[in-house]
This record gives structure tokens, C-alpha cells and sequence, in this order.
């Protein structure tokens, strides 16, 4: 049985990241009124916004490493389901368990093959872009941050994978 601060924490991960794809959500707003603006300008005027390719660019990385965690922890990835379908409950636990274990070994690739683009961008305070210059630090920290989550996200999935009761019907699998 879980104790209260484990569930505690699970409450205060699963809201945080609940808030990061809030404000991704929010971000996409911002980024189709201003392309809307942007195609706007083009068409009518033939003066398109300044900046706004850097922006949706660096954007679009940054909004993925910020829901990408929720998506996981609400099961909303794709997934095939061919041969899963078809096995007994144990082996769904062993592919949960796989699946998170990948998982969770790829998005580690990902954080530690970021770190030192993030720390040269920092250290260098870094800039994208030739007419509106857009720091690329914040969008190393989103994949940073995006990263670490991902990884907590899939060893929390596969805790639970593991903990998740057999079904009565499985008859020794």
C-alpha cells in the first residue's frame, strides 16, 4: 500500500505537469495569432512580422517537451496494439514494462546529449535568427526539463505496470 507522502508526491508531479501542458496549450494560442497576424500582413500589406519563423521554430520544440509528459501519463500516445491485444495480462505487464524501460532510456539520451548545448548556449547566451535574434537557451531548458519528466513519467508508468493486479481470466500466463 502507497504511504501518504509518495501519494503526496505523485499528486504534486502529476499537477505540474497537468500546469506545463496548461501553458502549452496557452502557448499555441499565442503562436496561431500571431501567424495568423504574420499571414495577415503578408497577404494584405506584403509585410510579413519579423521573427515569427525563429519564434514558431523554437516554439514547436518547446511546446513538445512540454506536454510530452502529460500525454504519457494519460496514455494519449500513439500506440499499436496488435500483438498486445492478444497476450494474457502477464505478458501486457512485460511489454508496459519494456515499453516504459525504452522509454525512459531514450528521453535519459535525450537530457544528457542536451546538456552541453544548453550549457554552451547559456554560457554564450546564444541567439537564433538574422532580423529578430531569439535566445536558444530557453528552448534547451524546455528539452531539459521536458526530458527529466519524460523519464520520471515512464518509471512512474511502470511502477504502476508492475503493481497493476493479474485479471482473474489469466489462467497461469
Amino acid at each position: 500500500m502507497e504511504n501518504k507522502q509518495s501519494h503526496k508526491l505523485r499528486k504534486i508531479f502529476d499537477s505540474m505537469i497537468a500546469n506545463l501542458c496548461f501553458i502549452g496549450a496557452v502557448w499555441i494560442v499565442f503562436l496561431m495569432v500571431i501567424i495568423f497576424a504574420d499571414v495577415v500582413g503578408r497577404g494584405l500589406f506584403n509585410t510579413p512580422i519579423p521573427g515569427i519563423p525563429e519564434i514558431v521554430k523554437n516554439s514547436i520544440v518547446g511546446l513538445t517537451f512540454l506536454q510530452i509528459a502529460h500525454v504519457l501519463r494519460k496514455g494519449r500516445h500513439i500506440r499499436t496494439t496488435v500483438i498486445y491485444d492478444r497476450v494474457p495480462q502477464y505478458w501486457k505487464k512485460v511489454l508496459d514494462t519494456m515499453a516504459s524501460l525504452a522509454g525512459m532510456i531514450v528521453f535519459i539520451m535525450i537530457f544528457f546529449a542536451t546538456l552541453e548545448p544548453a550549457y554552451r548556449a547559456f554560457v554564450t547566451w546564444n541567439f537564433e535568427g538574422n532580423y529578430v535574434r531569439i535566445p536558444t537557451f530557453p528552448t534547451y531548458a524546455l528539452i531539459l526539463l521536458g526530458s527529466l519528466l519524460m523519464t520520471l513519467q515512464f518509471a512512474l508508468s511502470m511502477y504502476d505496470s508492475l503493481r497493476r493486479p493479474r485479471a482473474k481470466t489469466d489462467k497461469g500466463a
